[in-house]
This record gives C-alpha cells, sequence and structure tokens, in this order.
C-alpha cells in the first residue's frame, strides 16, 4: 500500500508563497513515522522552482527523503498554467520565457525564477532525480524493512528508468 503525499516543499518560506501555510514541514517527519507504523509506504511529491526556493533546495531535499525514509518520490519543476494567478505574476514580473504549450509539463522550465537560474533549476531537478535513484539510495529504500519490499522495489525502479532518461546536468 502507497499513500501519495504532496509535501510539495520542505520550506516554510516557498510554501508560504504558494499559500499551503497548511503544510508544516516541522510535522511531516512525525506524520511519516505514524504512516510507515501503520505499515503504508509512501510517495511524495516535491515541486521546485517556488519563490523561496534556491540551488541548494535539491541537496537538502534528497536529505529529507533519506533521513525520513520516503519509500520513493516524484520530483516536478513549478509550472504557471496560463489562467492562474501564478501564471498572471509572472508575466506581469515579464519572468515568462516560455509560450510553447508544450513545454508546461512539470519537468521544464518557462519562468525565471526568483533565487536561481532557469539552468540551476533545470541542471537541480535532472541531479536529483538521478541521485534518488540511484542504486545505493534505492536499496537503503526498499529494504528499510522486510514489508513491501516488491513494491518499494517496483516503484522505485520504474523512477530509476524515468531519471536515466533525462538529460545529464
Amino acid at each position: 500500500r502507497y499513500a501519495f503525499i504532496g509535501f510539495e516543499s520542505i520550506s516554510e518560506e516557498s510554501l508560504a508563497g504558494v499559500n499551503k501555510q497548511w503544510n508544516r514541514p516541522e510535522r511531516y517527519g512525525e506524520a511519516i513515522r505514524s504512516i510507515h507504523d501503520a505499515g503504508i509506504n509512501i510517495l511524495g511529491s516535491f515541486i521546485f522552482g517556488l519563490e523561496g526556493d534556491d540551488a541548494s533546495v535539491f541537496g537538502r531535499t534528497l536529505e529529507f527523503i533519506m533521513e525520513h525514509k520516503i519509500d520513493a518520490a516524484q520530483f516536478h519543476i513549478l509550472t504557471p498554467l496560463p489562467g492562474t494567478r501564478l501564471y498572471d505574476d509572472l508575466e506581469a514580473q515579464e519572468r515568462i520565457t516560455d509560450s510553447d504549450w508544450a513545454k508546461y509539463h512539470t519537468g521544464e522550465v518557462v519562468f525565471e525564477p526568483k533565487k536561481m537560474t532557469a539552468r540551476e533549476l533545470e541542471d537541480g531537478f535532472y541531479r536529483i532525480y538521478r541521485e534518488t535513484y540511484s542504486i545505493p539510495r534505492i536499496l537503503r529504500r526498499v529494504f528499510r524493512g522486510l514489508r513491501g519490499i516488491p513494491y518499494r522495489l517496483a516503484v522505485n525502479w520504474g523512477q530509476r528508468k524515468r531519471a536515466l532518461r533525462m538529460p545529464k546536468p
């Protein structure tokens, strides 16, 4: 069994910037332990490129994932979809850099981030996928306990295949 959890970010500043005050990073650890104690695996989702993010967010997020034994993770680049307040705000600030809608899928940078370059965001995104799904890190997550090994292995191996198809930073 898996629970999908949209952590979004481990930074209170970044969460506040997108009005996600109900996400409380200081309580993530306790919640993760409770879910694991109930025999449930966690698929965590994280967004990069939020207003409070700088280039250090990738390393801090990877450390969080490993420290708290998140069973698998998905990563996304913030994508300002047309018609949203985020898009309107970034357009007003002249930070939208690409209007090719084919790139608006959470895997490419289409705006200029606030605290890092677009290249740093893209490279960090590719790097965290590759590092999270390296063989040693997969093994540490998959074998954290006997229960659920086949599921954790299948999910992690699928994400590893995705990571290996990504460009190298």
